[in-house]
C-alpha cells in the first residue's frame, strides 16, 4: 500500500506542476505599460525591462490607413487618415497607462494585444467607432488562418468589432464618408 502510496505521489506531482504553470502563463498574458510611443493608429511601442528590449504592440483586429514613407504607396487620402488615426490614439491614450491583453505575434514579431486606456476603453472599438479603423487580421473563418482564432472570446471580440463598423459606416464617421480605395493602397 505504501508504494502505490509513492507511485501515486510521484505520478501526480507533474500534474500538479504543469497546471501552476498553466494558470501563471494565462495571467502573464496582461501588462500595464507606463512609457510608450505611439508608432501609427494601430501600433505602439514600448521598452520591456524584463527582456531589456523594445517590443511593438500590434492592436488586435483592426488596420488603419498607413502613414506616407519612402518605399510605400499610399492611396489619396491615406496619409491624412493615418495621422488622425495616429492623432486620435494618441489623445484617447493621454500618455497614462496602458493595459494589453495579449493574444498572439504576428509575422513581424509583435505582441497582437487587445489595448484598453486609462479610462479601460478599448482603444480599437473607438477608433473603429471614429471611422479611423477598419476591422481586419482577425476571422471567424478557417480559409483566412493567419488570422482565424475559434477561442470564443476573440469570435465575440470580432463580432463587436464588425457590429462598431456598420455603424461607423452607415454614419460614414472618418473615412467611411469615401469610397475604400481613396484611404488604403492595400485591400
Amino acid at each position: 500500500m505504501n508504494k502505490i502510496f509513492k507511485l501515486l505521489s510521484i505520478a501526480i506531482i507533474p500534474l500538479v506542476t504543469n497546471s501552476c504553470v498553466i494558470s501563471f502563463a494565462k495571467k502573464s498574458n496582461q501588462l500595464t505599460i507606463e512609457n510608450y510611443t505611439i508608432i501609427d493608429g494601430d501600433t505602439i511601442r514600448f521598452f520591456d525591462k524584463k527582456n531589456s528590449k523594445f517590443n511593438s504592440i500590434r492592436i488586435l483586429g483592426i488596420d488603419t490607413p498607413e502613414t506616407l514613407k519612402k518605399y510605400n504607396k499610399v492611396a489619396k487620402l491615406e496619409n491624412i487618415y493615418a495621422n488622425k488615426a495616429k492623432d486620435f490614439l494618441y489623445s484617447i491614450c493621454s500618455k497614462k497607462p496602458i493595459h494589453i491583453e495579449i493574444h498572439s505575434k504576428d509575422k513581424y514579431n509583435r505582441l497582437v494585444a487587445i489595448v484598453k486606456n486609462f479610462k479601460n476603453k478599448d482603444v480599437a472599438k473607438e477608433l473603429i467607432s471614429e471611422g479611423l479603423a477598419r476591422v481586419k487580421y482577425i476571422s471567424k473563418t478557417r480559409n483566412k488562418l493567419t488570422y482565424w482564432n475559434n477561442k470564443n472570446e476573440i469570435m465575440n471580440y470580432y463580432d463587436e468589432l464588425i457590429t462598431i463598423q456598420s455603424i461607423a459606416k452607415k454614419s460614414k464617421k472618418g473615412f467611411w464618408q469615401f469610397n475604400e480605395n481613396l484611404v488604403f493602397a492595400k485591400k
